[in-house]
Parts: structure tokens; sequence; C-alpha cells
């Protein structure tokens, strides 16, 4: 399991996850469309072409993301992203599971630059809260 801390909420990091340009910027280009509801497809540009990548396994807005995602020719990974509200900000968790079990080397080499760019995102992007609904903010 991979995790950082941001001063960012938790919905700014949910949109992150969920918005296909914001993941465009994390995901080596891949912007990943879906509703977001279990059961759902999950699809990306590849080689040009619509394909789906995957599907969603299960969603707690702002809270809990899990999904399966098969590129062409590559095997099964089972990503769960965890969302935990913090006094300032929040702290995300990326939990990684393959069909293809790889060693830790090879998943940090992979997942830990994924980690630091939805991290620079959710850092550079405005709060997506109403600004009454924000800590730090006094009515």
């Amino acid at each position: 399991m991979f995790a950082f801390f941001t001063g960012a909420t938790p919905v700014t990091v949910w949109h992150a996850l969920t918005c296909p340009e914001q993941t465009r910027t994390y995901l080596e280009g891949l912007a990943l469309q879906s509703d977001w509801r279990a059961g759902s497809e999950i699809v990306a540009p590849f080689r040009g072409e619509p394909t789906v990548l995957g599907q969603v396994l299960c969603v707690q807005a702002h809270h809990r993301l899990s999904y399966v995602i098969r590129p062409p020719g590559a095997s099964a990974v089972y990503l769960t992203w965890l969302l935990r509200r913090r006094e300032k900000g929040c702290t995300c968790r990326l939990q990684i599971d393959e069909a293809d079990p790889s060693d830790i080397v090879e998943l940090e080499d992979v997942w830990l630059p994924v980690l630091a760019g939805l991290q620079r995102t959710v850092d550079a992007e405005p709060d997506q809260r109403p600004r009454s609904d924000r800590p730090d903010t006094i009515i």
C-alpha cells in the first residue's frame, strides 16, 4: 500500500480520481472515462481508439474507489483508492493487487510516480468545496 498526505480535501482528490482531464495528468496520459458507479465500464483512448480498459468495483464517494484495469496485452490490476479526511486535508492511500504478482520494486517504479503526480495535481487545484464548508473558514 502507498500513501500521501495533502492539504486538499477528499472532495478535491475524488475529483482528480474521477475526472478524465485530471487522470490524464498523472496516469501517463490515460483519460479514464466512466460514470463511476459499481459495475460500470472504464473507457480510455488506447492507441487512438476508445477502449474498455476496466470496470468499477466499489464506490463510496469521497472515501473509497475500487476498480480493475486490464490494458490490452497486460494483466489485470486492481486498484483501491482510500481517502481519509484529516484536520487540514486528507490522506490518500492506494492499494494495488495484480493478477500477475510483481515484486515491490516493480510496483514502486510504476505506482510511486503515479501517486506523486496525483499529489501534484490535487495540490495545484483550487479546493472544490463550497467556501462555507471549508474548516478554515470563519463565518
